[in-house]
Formats: C-alpha cells, sequence, structure tokens
C-alpha cells in the first residue's frame, strides 16, 4: 500500500517499465491512497499509477480533504482484511491476462489481471 500526496514531490528515479515488472514480478497488489492537496501532480506517478494499480489487483482511492483519510483507510483494511484466495490450474497454452467475474449485487473482485508464471 502506498500514501502520496498531489504536490509532493517524485523522488523516485526507476522508470515506469522497471517498477511495472518488478511489481509484476513480486505478484504484490498495489493498493494507493492519494490526497488531494490541490497544486500540481506528479506526470509520472500518476500515470503509473493509473495504468497498474487495477492490474496489479489494487485500487487508488483519492481523498479530497483530511477528514477523509481515516474512512478511507478503514475502507482498504476492510478489503484487505476480506480476501479470499482462490487457486485454479492453468488451460494448456500460455495465458496473457487473467478474468475473473463475480454475481451478486454489490460484489467485487481484486486480482492481478496478470497471468501467473
Amino acid at each position: 500500500m502506498s500514501f502520496n500526496k498531489i504536490t509532493a514531490e517524485e523522488k523516485s528515479r526507476a522508470q515506469k517499465p522497471q517498477v511495472v515488472s518488478e511489481l509484476q514480478k513480486s505478484g504484490a497488489a498495489w493498493f494507493g491512497v492519494t490526497y488531494a492537496d490541490g497544486g500540481t501532480a506528479s506526470s509520472m506517478r500518476d500515470s503509473l499509477m493509473a495504468e497498474v494499480l487495477r492490474t496489479s489487483g489494487g485500487l487508488r482511492l483519492t481523498v479530497k480533504d483530511a477528514a477523509g483519510l481515516a474512512p478511507t483507510m478503514k475502507a482498504i483494511a476492510d478489503i484487505l482484511s476480506t480476501q479470499y484466495v482462490v487457486t485454479y490450474k492453468r488451460a494448456s497454452g500460455s495465458a496473457k491476462e487473467v478474468t475473473i467475474d463475480v454475481k451478486g449485487e454489490g460484489l467485487g473482485a481484486f486480482y492481478s489481471r496478470w497471468a501467473p508464471k
């Protein structure tokens, strides 16, 4: 999980392909909270988060004021504490992407869209 402020200066020297590759290799789901404190965002960080968070199986939530931080962090904690591990046998061939459907009112699924090795 990560927390960032919109106006925080980007300090990382890692390039987007390297971050994506390392995240994919780790198998981690990336959940991020962004505090929209006004001002100009970091274009590299924002494009990376927009592209990679859902693909990794995570979620990005944006908070506009400090009062929203506690409920947002609780929402992510609730998501993380109610996860299930689903295992499956890979069909023959080499899948590039995983798709999971969930049926039922109010249900959703957070899962990595990258096919396991």
